[in-house]
Protein backbone atom coordinates (compact mmCIF):
# COMPACT_ATOMS: atom_id res chain seq x y z
CA UNK A 1 0.00 0.00 0.00
CA UNK A 2 1.02 3.84 -0.12
CA UNK A 3 1.86 5.58 2.29
CA UNK A 4 1.64 9.17 3.26
CA UNK A 5 3.58 11.04 5.66
CA UNK A 6 2.91 13.99 7.32
CA UNK A 7 5.41 15.89 8.75
CA UNK A 8 4.90 19.21 10.86
CA UNK A 9 7.89 20.32 12.51
CA UNK A 10 7.38 23.15 14.91
CA UNK A 11 9.27 25.93 12.92
CA UNK A 12 11.95 26.45 9.86
CA UNK A 13 15.05 26.27 11.20
CA UNK A 14 18.43 24.38 10.38
CA UNK A 15 17.58 21.91 12.99
CA UNK A 16 14.16 21.24 10.98
CA UNK A 17 15.79 21.29 7.50
CA UNK A 18 18.91 18.48 8.17
CA UNK A 19 15.94 16.28 10.11
CA UNK A 20 13.68 16.81 6.87
CA UNK A 21 16.80 15.85 4.78
CA UNK A 22 17.76 12.62 6.30
CA UNK A 23 14.17 11.99 6.56
CA UNK A 24 13.85 11.62 2.53
CA UNK A 25 17.23 10.03 2.59
CA UNK A 26 15.93 7.43 4.55
CA UNK A 27 12.99 7.26 3.01
CA UNK A 28 14.86 6.78 -0.27
CA UNK A 29 16.10 3.25 0.68
CA UNK A 30 12.65 2.11 1.26
CA UNK A 31 11.77 3.45 -1.83
CA UNK A 32 14.30 1.68 -3.73
CA UNK A 33 12.98 -2.09 -2.01
CA UNK A 34 9.00 -1.04 -3.43
CA UNK A 35 7.67 1.12 -0.72
CA UNK A 36 5.10 4.12 -1.98
CA UNK A 37 6.15 6.47 0.29
CA UNK A 38 5.43 10.60 0.12
CA UNK A 39 6.12 12.65 2.73
CA UNK A 40 3.70 15.53 3.16
CA UNK A 41 5.47 18.62 4.79
CA UNK A 42 3.69 21.44 6.57
CA UNK A 43 5.89 24.00 8.49
CA UNK A 44 5.76 27.63 9.62
CA UNK A 45 8.31 30.32 9.71
CA UNK A 46 6.55 30.95 13.24
CA UNK A 47 7.01 29.30 16.50
CA UNK A 48 4.01 29.71 17.78
CA UNK A 49 1.29 26.74 18.80
CA UNK A 50 -1.47 27.90 17.00
CA UNK A 51 0.66 27.77 13.76
CA UNK A 52 1.36 24.41 14.57
CA UNK A 53 -1.94 23.05 15.51
CA UNK A 54 -3.37 24.64 12.37
CA UNK A 55 -0.43 22.54 10.11
CA UNK A 56 -1.69 19.45 12.02
CA UNK A 57 -5.39 20.12 11.19
CA UNK A 58 -4.28 21.00 7.68
CA UNK A 59 -2.26 17.63 7.54
CA UNK A 60 -4.85 15.29 9.01
CA UNK A 61 -7.36 16.53 6.50
CA UNK A 62 -5.07 15.84 3.53
CA UNK A 63 -5.88 12.38 4.45
CA UNK A 64 -2.46 11.14 6.15
CA UNK A 65 -1.77 7.46 7.37
CA UNK A 66 0.69 8.75 10.49
CA UNK A 67 1.53 11.98 11.80
CA UNK A 68 5.44 13.07 12.77
CA UNK A 69 6.01 15.76 14.57
CA UNK A 70 8.15 18.04 17.38
CA UNK A 71 6.03 19.56 19.66
CA UNK A 72 6.17 23.11 20.32
CA UNK A 73 4.37 23.18 23.74
CA UNK A 74 2.61 20.30 25.44
CA UNK A 75 -0.12 22.34 27.43
CA UNK A 76 -0.97 24.21 23.38
CA UNK A 77 -1.38 21.00 21.66
CA UNK A 78 -2.51 18.37 23.82
CA UNK A 79 -6.10 18.53 22.89
CA UNK A 80 -5.39 18.58 18.97
CA UNK A 81 -3.28 15.51 19.35
CA UNK A 82 -6.33 14.02 21.16
CA UNK A 83 -8.07 14.82 18.22
CA UNK A 84 -5.42 12.96 15.87
CA UNK A 85 -5.62 9.74 18.03
CA UNK A 86 -9.41 10.08 17.50
CA UNK A 87 -8.99 10.18 13.98
CA UNK A 88 -7.08 7.00 14.14
CA UNK A 89 -3.82 8.42 13.12
CA UNK A 90 -0.59 7.21 14.76
CA UNK A 91 1.74 9.77 15.82
CA UNK A 92 5.62 9.19 15.99
CA UNK A 93 7.14 12.23 18.53
CA UNK A 94 10.94 13.41 17.43
CA UNK A 95 13.05 15.66 19.54
CA UNK A 96 11.96 14.39 22.87
CA UNK A 97 11.47 10.91 24.70
CA UNK A 98 9.82 12.24 27.87
CA UNK A 99 6.48 10.23 27.83
CA UNK A 100 3.29 12.63 26.34
CA UNK A 101 1.03 13.84 28.83
CA UNK A 102 -2.79 12.40 28.04
CA UNK A 103 -1.89 11.33 24.43
CA UNK A 104 -1.19 8.10 22.74
CA UNK A 105 2.19 7.65 20.92
CA UNK A 106 2.94 5.15 18.69
CA UNK A 107 7.27 5.89 18.86
CA UNK A 108 9.85 8.71 20.59
CA UNK A 109 12.78 9.46 18.85
CA UNK A 110 14.88 11.95 20.49
CA UNK A 111 16.85 12.23 23.63
CA UNK A 112 16.14 13.67 27.33
CA UNK A 113 16.43 17.84 27.19
CA UNK A 114 17.01 18.29 30.63
CA UNK A 115 19.63 15.83 30.08
CA UNK A 116 21.37 17.28 26.87
CA UNK A 117 21.05 20.51 28.86
CA UNK A 118 22.61 19.46 32.12
CA UNK A 119 25.50 18.23 29.73
CA UNK A 120 25.43 21.66 28.72
CA UNK A 121 25.97 23.02 32.00
CA UNK A 122 28.78 20.58 32.58
CA UNK A 123 30.56 22.37 29.46
CA UNK A 124 30.65 25.49 31.70
CA UNK A 125 31.89 23.66 34.37
CA UNK A 126 34.82 22.47 33.00
CA UNK A 127 35.60 25.47 31.00
CA UNK A 128 35.29 27.45 34.42
CA UNK A 129 38.18 25.56 35.65
CA UNK A 130 36.86 22.00 37.03
CA UNK A 131 38.01 18.77 35.77
CA UNK A 132 37.83 17.67 32.23
CA UNK A 133 39.10 18.87 28.80
CA UNK A 134 39.00 22.65 28.96
CA UNK A 135 39.98 25.39 30.83
CA UNK A 136 43.06 25.50 33.48
CA UNK A 137 41.26 22.35 35.53
CA UNK A 138 42.65 19.03 35.67
CA UNK A 139 43.22 17.56 32.36
CA UNK A 140 41.25 14.22 32.48
CA UNK A 141 42.72 11.44 29.89
CA UNK A 142 39.43 8.97 28.31
CA UNK A 143 39.40 6.74 25.28
CA UNK A 144 38.20 8.88 22.02
CA UNK A 145 34.64 7.26 21.83
CA UNK A 146 34.08 7.65 25.45
CA UNK A 147 30.34 8.87 25.43
CA UNK A 148 30.63 12.23 28.00
CA UNK A 149 26.78 12.25 28.33
CA UNK A 150 25.59 13.34 32.20
CA UNK A 151 26.82 9.80 34.13
CA UNK A 152 29.93 10.82 32.67
CA UNK A 153 30.31 14.41 34.15
CA UNK A 154 28.69 12.83 37.27
CA UNK A 155 30.86 10.21 37.80
CA UNK A 156 33.63 12.91 37.23
CA UNK A 157 32.38 15.21 40.03
CA UNK A 158 31.35 13.05 42.47
CA UNK A 159 34.24 13.69 45.20
CA UNK A 160 35.49 17.47 43.98
CA UNK A 161 34.77 20.12 45.75
CA UNK A 162 32.10 22.36 44.54
CA UNK A 163 32.89 25.48 46.35
CA UNK A 164 36.17 25.85 43.90
CA UNK A 165 34.69 26.80 40.83
CA UNK A 166 33.51 30.20 40.43
CA UNK A 167 32.25 32.34 38.10
CA UNK A 168 29.45 34.93 36.94
CA UNK A 169 27.15 33.09 33.76
CA UNK A 170 24.38 34.10 31.62
CA UNK A 171 21.38 32.43 30.69
CA UNK A 172 19.79 32.95 27.02
CA UNK A 173 16.12 30.50 27.09
CA UNK A 174 13.78 29.52 24.04
CA UNK A 175 10.35 31.09 23.95
CA UNK A 176 9.42 32.18 27.52
CA UNK A 177 7.26 29.93 29.83
CA UNK A 178 7.10 27.06 27.02
CA UNK A 179 7.42 23.61 27.45
CA UNK A 180 10.75 22.65 26.24
CA UNK A 181 12.26 25.92 27.41
CA UNK A 182 11.73 25.07 30.53
CA UNK A 183 12.65 21.64 30.80
CA UNK A 184 16.42 22.99 29.16
CA UNK A 185 16.56 25.70 31.83
CA UNK A 186 15.73 23.57 34.60
CA UNK A 187 18.32 21.04 33.01
CA UNK A 188 21.19 23.69 32.53
CA UNK A 189 20.19 25.15 36.84
CA UNK A 190 20.08 21.72 37.76
CA UNK A 191 23.84 21.80 37.35
CA UNK A 192 24.70 25.31 38.13
CA UNK A 193 23.03 25.71 41.24
CA UNK A 194 25.57 22.91 43.15
CA UNK A 195 28.16 25.31 42.57
CA UNK A 196 27.64 27.55 45.24
CA UNK A 197 29.96 30.70 43.77
CA UNK A 198 28.81 30.34 40.35
CA UNK A 199 25.93 32.45 39.95
CA UNK A 200 23.31 33.02 36.70
CA UNK A 201 23.42 37.30 36.77
CA UNK A 202 21.11 37.76 33.41
CA UNK A 203 18.24 35.23 32.21
CA UNK A 204 16.73 36.49 28.89
CA UNK A 205 14.34 34.91 26.38
CA UNK A 206 15.61 34.33 22.70
CA UNK A 207 12.97 32.14 21.24
CA UNK A 208 15.14 29.75 19.62
CA UNK A 209 16.06 32.76 16.53
CA UNK A 210 19.91 33.48 15.62
CA UNK A 211 18.35 37.60 15.49
CA UNK A 212 16.47 37.47 18.99
CA UNK A 213 19.38 35.72 20.76
CA UNK A 214 21.71 37.91 19.88
CA UNK A 215 20.07 41.07 20.61
CA UNK A 216 19.44 39.59 23.73
CA UNK A 217 23.43 38.50 24.40
CA UNK A 218 23.90 42.55 23.31
CA UNK A 219 21.56 43.03 26.13
CA UNK A 220 23.21 40.85 28.74
CA UNK A 221 26.73 42.23 27.28
CA UNK A 222 25.67 45.90 27.87
CA UNK A 223 24.87 45.27 31.41
CA UNK A 224 27.44 43.26 32.70
CA UNK A 225 30.90 43.97 32.29
CA UNK A 226 31.90 40.49 34.71
CA UNK A 227 30.45 38.18 32.47
CA UNK A 228 32.35 35.36 31.85
CA UNK A 229 30.32 32.82 30.06
CA UNK A 230 26.83 32.75 28.04
CA UNK A 231 24.98 29.86 27.71
CA UNK A 232 22.02 29.60 24.96
CA UNK A 233 19.62 26.64 25.47
CA UNK A 234 19.28 26.13 21.56
CA UNK A 235 22.57 26.56 19.03
CA UNK A 236 20.80 29.39 16.96
CA UNK A 237 20.78 31.40 20.04
CA UNK A 238 24.01 30.30 20.65
CA UNK A 239 25.37 31.64 17.47
CA UNK A 240 23.87 34.52 17.95
CA UNK A 241 25.39 34.70 20.88
CA UNK A 242 28.46 34.58 19.79
CA UNK A 243 28.73 36.77 17.04
CA UNK A 244 27.54 39.45 19.75
CA UNK A 245 30.80 38.66 21.66
CA UNK A 246 32.93 39.28 19.24
CA UNK A 247 31.23 42.29 18.38
CA UNK A 248 31.89 43.94 21.13
CA UNK A 249 35.19 43.01 21.39
CA UNK A 250 35.09 40.39 24.01
CA UNK A 251 35.98 36.69 22.84
CA UNK A 252 38.84 37.32 25.75
CA UNK A 253 36.80 37.44 28.63
CA UNK A 254 33.34 35.58 27.53
CA UNK A 255 33.00 32.55 26.40
CA UNK A 256 30.15 31.05 24.73
CA UNK A 257 28.20 27.89 25.12
CA UNK A 258 24.62 25.92 23.07
CA UNK A 259 23.45 23.03 22.64
CA UNK A 260 22.05 21.15 19.53
CA UNK A 261 24.59 19.96 17.43
CA UNK A 262 23.67 21.81 14.34
CA UNK A 263 26.58 21.38 11.60
CA UNK A 264 27.11 25.07 12.11
CA UNK A 265 27.80 25.28 15.79
CA UNK A 266 29.54 22.24 15.52
CA UNK A 267 32.08 24.39 13.03
CA UNK A 268 32.07 26.87 15.87
CA UNK A 269 33.39 24.35 18.51
CA UNK A 270 35.92 22.73 15.76
CA UNK A 271 37.57 26.39 15.20
CA UNK A 272 37.46 26.64 18.88
CA UNK A 273 34.56 29.95 18.81
CA UNK A 274 32.06 28.12 20.98
CA UNK A 275 33.08 26.18 23.72
CA UNK A 276 30.42 23.07 23.99
CA UNK A 277 27.77 21.99 22.43
CA UNK A 278 25.52 19.23 22.92
CA UNK A 279 24.51 16.24 21.35
CA UNK A 280 20.70 15.79 20.23
CA UNK A 281 21.26 13.28 17.74
CA UNK A 282 18.92 15.94 14.76
CA UNK A 283 20.41 13.66 11.96
CA UNK A 284 19.11 10.70 13.86
CA UNK A 285 15.57 11.73 14.54
CA UNK A 286 13.95 11.42 11.06
CA UNK A 287 16.53 9.00 10.21
CA UNK A 288 15.34 6.17 12.18
CA UNK A 289 11.70 8.44 11.93
CA UNK A 290 11.22 7.41 8.62
CA UNK A 291 11.20 3.23 9.87
CA UNK A 292 8.87 4.17 12.82
CA UNK A 293 6.99 6.10 10.46
CA UNK A 294 6.19 3.32 7.74
CA UNK A 295 5.76 0.44 10.45
CA UNK A 296 3.21 2.35 12.29
CA UNK A 297 1.18 3.56 8.47
CA UNK A 298 1.35 -0.31 7.97
CA UNK A 299 0.03 -1.53 11.40
CA UNK A 300 3.26 -3.18 12.17
CA UNK A 301 4.62 -3.23 16.22
CA UNK A 302 7.98 -0.96 16.41
CA UNK A 303 11.17 -2.97 17.54
CA UNK A 304 10.85 -0.84 20.40
CA UNK A 305 8.97 2.61 21.10
CA UNK A 306 11.51 4.53 22.23
CA UNK A 307 14.52 5.53 20.13
CA UNK A 308 17.10 7.31 22.80
CA UNK A 309 20.21 9.01 20.64
CA UNK A 310 21.71 9.82 23.92
CA UNK A 311 22.68 13.25 24.67
CA UNK A 312 26.54 14.27 25.63
CA UNK A 313 28.77 16.91 25.55
CA UNK A 314 30.16 18.45 22.11
CA UNK A 315 33.45 20.10 22.74
CA UNK A 316 36.86 20.68 20.99
CA UNK A 317 38.44 17.39 21.93
CA UNK A 318 35.32 14.74 20.78
CA UNK A 319 33.67 17.30 17.88
CA UNK A 320 34.90 15.26 14.76
CA UNK A 321 32.66 12.45 16.00
CA UNK A 322 29.86 14.20 15.30
CA UNK A 323 31.34 17.18 12.21
CA UNK A 324 30.56 17.47 9.32
CA UNK A 325 28.36 14.57 9.59
CA UNK A 326 27.81 11.30 12.01
CA UNK A 327 27.49 7.89 10.56
CA UNK A 328 24.11 6.69 11.06
CA UNK A 329 23.61 3.15 10.72
CA UNK A 330 21.47 1.34 8.08
CA UNK A 331 17.85 0.94 8.53
CA UNK A 332 16.79 -2.76 7.78
CA UNK A 333 14.28 -1.91 5.19
CA UNK A 334 13.83 -5.67 3.75
CA UNK A 335 13.08 -6.89 7.49
CA UNK A 336 10.33 -3.97 7.54
CA UNK A 337 9.31 -5.05 3.95
CA UNK A 338 9.15 -8.93 4.43
CA UNK A 339 6.87 -7.77 7.65
CA UNK A 340 4.87 -5.67 5.65
CA UNK A 341 4.48 -8.44 2.92
CA UNK A 342 3.24 -11.29 5.19
CA UNK A 343 1.03 -9.11 7.08
CA UNK A 344 -0.73 -8.12 3.68
CA UNK A 345 -0.20 -11.44 1.51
Amino acid sequence: PSIKIGWAPPEISDVYEIATRKLEESLNNARALGFEVEVIQKSTANHTPADQIQVIENLVESGIDVLMLCVSDWDSLTETLKEVNEAGIPIVLVNQIEEAPGVEIYGYIGFDNASASACGAWNVIDALGGPGFQGEGETVDVPAETYLDESFWEDLYKDFDVNQISGKIALIDGVAGTTFSNIRADGFKSVISRFPNVEIISELPGDWDRQTGMEAAENILQNNDDLDAIYACCAEMGIGAYMAVENAGRLDDVQVFCQDGLEESMKYVSEGKIKGDSWHGIWEWCWYGAEYCVRAALDLEPESQVFDVHARSIILPNVDQFYPEPQLEEIDWQTVYDEAAAKYE
